[in-house]
């Protein structure tokens, strides 16, 4: 949680985007950009992508062609 809104910063971010499961992050990674004098980034956030069977979409769900 520290090093996001540091990285941010850094590499000059000024939109992110993260899923929902991230939202309750969101206050403590402005605090931190807030306390280190670090300009605040818009952030977005998007619902988690599920497959047909309900689970959370990641690489491995992927077919990859053999």
């Amino acid at each position: 949680m520290f090093a996001s809104p540091i990285d941010d910063a850094l590499m000059n971010i000024t939109h992110v985007i993260r899923r929902d499961e991230h939202v309750s992050n969101r206050p403590y990674q402005l605090m931190i950009a807030d306390a280190l004098g670090f300009p605040r980034p818009t952030l977005g956030h998007l619902p988690v992508i599920v497959g047909k069977d309900g689970k959370k979409l990641s690489r491995r769900s992927i077919p990859r062609p053999s």
